[in-house]
């Protein structure tokens, strides 16, 4: 009689670890799933922005997210987008300075004898060799 009242026992077992697998079965692929979409994400969106970067688009920034180490490095690419940003500000800055400049100088008349540089019609055009 012990025998019989193990075996249904066994059995319950049996049928409790077969449907304990089955359900990880189904629900281990899709925790992995969305473990993956959570970390797949942030990394998408700071490839786009870097993408948006390398295009040219320099106001283009990444969202934080969390506190990891994918928010860390979302901070760091927003940080190093507004550091070229200003660079690239600056370099344009110096660049509309140095044609100002540039400009200034070429009206200036280049000849020996300033009397004889008193119109603009005398003086050199930009790019031509001074007459003197």
């Amino acid at each position: 009689m012990l025998r019989r009242q193990r075996q249904p026992r066994h059995q319950q077992i049996d049928d409790l670890t077969a449907s304990a697998a089955r359900t990880a079965a189904l629900a281990l692929p899709l925790a992995a799933l969305l473990a993956a979409r959570s970390v797949l994400r942030p990394v998408r969106e700071l490839r786009d922005t870097a993408r948006r970067l390398a295009d040219g688009d320099l106001d283009a920034r990444s969202p934080r997210i969390g506190a990891d180490e994918l928010a860390q490095l979302s901070l760091t690419v927003n940080e190093m987008a507004e550091s070229l940003q200003q660079s690239m500000n600056t370099m344009a800055r110096i660049v509309v300075e140095v044609l100002a400049t540039t400009a200034d100088t070429n009206r200036i008349p280049t000849h020996r004898n300033p009397s004889s540089a008193t119109t603009p019609s005398s003086w050199p055009r930009p790019g031509t060799a001074p007459t003197t």
